[in-house]
């Protein structure tokens, strides 16, 4: 019997297992096209990601106001914070930057700043103008359901003789400040409905602001559009 033919193990022949033994050549490996997107996608995110790190830094720190600041008010530390701001050089020159927060103390609000709104230095000035400010009582219902804001410039109108041949109502100041809002004290210590408005007045208004408090009923009027001409004045000679 020949080496060819002699019995191998486990039924083969010794030549199928000597060429079972033998290797082929090694085939190469294919990228797989999917994988290849991938892995550019996540590079270019990552690039991405870089470039906004490196223009998150281009910011400037501006002063905002912490609440409602109105007009004529004096500014005080708390009444002001900073934050950072992305802006043009254009705007940035209008606001009042982060590094000049406390040389503010002292200084007057000539024009109201909203709660977070951004302080222009254009309306940051010196001194305060001459003004007086009055608290009249107001209920909801006479003044524009409650939504009455600090910063807010109203008309002021008081109704006298309800009810007579003689009743009338009159114009007591016109475009006059809110400068503060009283209200009542609501559930679990929230504010409740509105009760007083506190009024910044000139001078001259002040007496006619007081009478009409104390002698007829007050309304609040706020101008939404338009310039239309504002009820008859209240004048000296209608006081008693």
């Amino acid at each position: 019997m020949t080496a060819v033919e002699a019995p191998a193990r486990n039924g083969r022949t010794e030549v199928q297992a000597a060429a079972g033994r033998v290797r082929g050549p090694r085939r190469r490996r294919r990228l797989d096209p999917r994988l290849v997107v991938g892995v550019l996608l996540v590079a270019a995110a990552v690039a991405g990601g870089l470039r906004l790190a490196a223009t998150g830094d281009d910011t400037v720190p501006v002063v905002v106001a912490t609440r409602d600041l109105p007009s004529n008010h004096r500014l005080e530390p708390g009444d002001v914070t900073t934050v950072r701001l992305a802006a043009s050089a254009a705007v940035v020159d209008t606001l009042v930057r982060g590094d000049r927060i406390a040389s503010l103390t002292g200084r007057v609000l000539s024009r109201p700043a909203a709660a977070g709104g951004l302080l222009d230095r254009r309306y940051v000035g010196p001194t305060a103008r001459s003004v007086r400010e009055v608290t009249v009582p107001l209920s909801p219902e006479h003044a524009l359901g409650g939504s009455v804001r600090v910063g807010e410039k109203v008309d002021l109108l008081a109704s006298f003789g309800k009810g007579t041949a003689d009743a009338r109502t009159l114009t007591v100041a016109s475009g006059v400040e809110v400068v503060a809002t009283v209200r009542e004290e609501g559930f679990l210590g929230r504010d409740g409905k509105l009760s007083a408005l506190t009024l910044s007045v000139a001078p001259d208004d002040v007496v006619f602001v007081v009478f009409a408090a104390r002698n007829g009923e007050l309304d609040v009027v706020r101008a939404t559009g338009g310039s239309g001409k504002p009820p008859a004045r209240f004048e000296r000679a209608d006081l008693p």
